[in-house]
């Protein structure tokens, strides 16, 4: 009978072999790569990833053109971040892009690809690392990017391309990236769930051809097996149907395309995506400005909308959106009262037909002076606006606004997309009316905001300390203290005077 330091070191080498065998078989199969990482569960601890079937197919494709139709929820970000990363850690000098709707979502999934890197028993070398890109030494590089035509020229030969969200990604900017591939004969993945029957994610998907391999799971089909989940879907399903919402169901949860002429007027509106918490904290570098949107109803309630944008921020913020009923008199005496709190720049409403009586009474008893909203070309604008939420460039503070996030949810087509349905409207329209103001103020093209000099200070010292750390993780622990004053305590010097 072996001795126990005996047994110790066989037990040993054997799983030094088997981690070595699980090592080859990581180079050879995606799959077998995918069981060596590991997720964080519900309780924070650190849990094996055991890929679903479906995962399991897409990772193995070998062919070059892939299309995912997926459910909310249901992984394919994660089986998408699988694949960039063992792209990059087994092909030397791979480049892999990730283009998304906005640049929030390409970073979400790059945030992936990092949360795995960390994770992994044997880390790869990293010769770069920044919320945008990751570059190995290897030589491979993953870039995540945002939909825009201006940032994705520069890049050609990626051996994988990535479209996530493909239904939020413009068309033009899908014909760009195209021609990106024709060097590298590279693969091309497209995920996402379904915006409407229209652009290049509908049309790819339907008519594409058979050189895509199409894959398609609902949000049902991918919580088999959990209760939870299970049950969480049923609920919302009931509670969309009861609000009449059930294209909202069959779009996000069973993958289907829904006719746009028969769809939601705010259909970029996502939940996700354009909801805040809370306005951004108030910068003396870029004050905020603000403007009030009325909607003047006189059966139907009024509604106010309160919007806001600053300087260096490429986001209109809705600070509150809701209703009130009463007369003329009962809406000046609410904007006064908001006024106290928002100093409005420019107040704009509905003036025509009966608005014009509330605009004079407003004005000539309460001197409240209020614009005339723009009108013309309702489609165009509401389509323009569906653009700035589609890239998240429009923000909705939830508890502020839970009237208009209804109305935007609920609020549908008629008449082939040709006019709005029946339904309320009024929140939305009240926004609709200030953004179109903002939209002629709020800056297309924005400078980079300013850097004061306590910021660039502390900037500068977070980058010593990284430094420093590096040279100590190397064992050289003497070096800092044998430098004295550092070059960062010289430039505060310089900066503020020594004295």
């Amino acid at each position: 009978m072996p001795s126990p330091s005996v047994a110790a070191r066989e037990l040993a080498e054997l799983e030094a072999i088997e981690n070595e065998r699980a090592r080859r078989a990581a180079r050879e199969d995606p799959v077998a790569f995918a069981r060596l990482l590991t997720l964080i569960g519900k309780d924070g601890r650190a849990v094996p990833f055991r890929p679903d079937p479906w995962q399991c197919d897409v990772l193995r494709y070998r062919g070059d053109r892939m299309i995912l139709n997926i459910g909310r929820q249901s992984g394919k970000s994660t089986v998408l971040a699988i694949l960039s990363l063992h792209r990059a850690i087994y092909v030397p000098g791979s480049l892999v892009i990730i283009i998304s709707g906005a640049q929030r979502q390409s970073d979400e999934l790059l945030r992936k690809v990092m949360d795995f890197v960390s994770r992994l028993k044997v880390r790869p070398k990293l010769s770069e690392e920044n919320k945008r890109s990751i570059e190995f030494d290897n030589g491979s590089r993953i870039v995540a990017l945002p939909a825009n035509d201006s940032t994705i020229r520069g890049f050609s030969a990626p051996a994988v391309l990535i479209e996530d969200e493909a239904g939020e990604v413009p068309d033009d900017v899908h014909a760009a990236v195209r021609p990106m591939l024709l060097r590298s004969s590279g693969r091309f993945l497209m995920s996402g769930t379904p915006k409407g029957k229209r652009g290049h994610f509908y049309e790819t998907w339907e008519r594409g051809g058979e050189e895509w391999q199409r894959v398609r799971l609902t949000s049902v089909e991918a919580a088999a097996g959990d209760e939870g989940r299970l049950a969480w879907l049923e609920r919302e399903h009931a509670d969309l149907s009861r609000r009449g919402l059930e294209d909202i169901y069959r779009q996000e949860y069973e993958c289907a395309f829904i006719d746009a002429a028969s769809g939601r007027v705010y259909g970029a509106f996502d939940e996700d995506r354009n909801l805040v918490d809370e306005l951004p904290q108030t910068d003396e570098l870029a004050p905020w400005t603000y403007f009030l949107g009325l909607d003047f109803g006189i059966t139907d309630p009024n509604a106010l909308s309160v919007l806001a944008w600053r300087p260096y921020d490429p986001c209109v913020y809705v600070a509150e959106s809701y209703k009130l009923k009463g007369d003329a008199l009962t809406v000046g005496e609410e904007v006064k009262r908001i006024e106290t709190r928002y100093r409005f720049s420019r107040i704009v409403g509905d003036t025509g037909g009966m608005g014009k009586g509330f605009e004079a009474i407003m004005l000539e008893r309460q001197h409240i002076p209020i614009e005339a909203a723009e009108k013309h070309n309702k489609a165009g604008y509401i389509s323009l606006l569906n653009g700035e939420l589609r890239t998240g460039n429009v923000r909705v503070v939830r508890s502020k606004c839970k009237a208009l996030i209804d109305e935007w949810l609920q609020l549908s087509w008629a008449d082939g997309g040709k006019k709005e349905g029946t339904g309320e409207n009024h929140c939305a329209d009240s926004v609709l009316y200030a953004w179109r103001a903002t939209n002629a103020h709020h800056p297309q093209t924005r400078e980079r905001r300013p850097v004061t000099p306590e910021e660039k200070i502390a900037s500068f010292k977070k980058a010593e300390e990284r430094m420093w750390s590096a040279v100590e993780a190397r064992g050289d622990a003497s070096a800092r203290a044998a430098q004295g004053h550092s070059w960062l305590e010289r430039l505060e010097g310089e900066t503020y005077g020594d004295g």
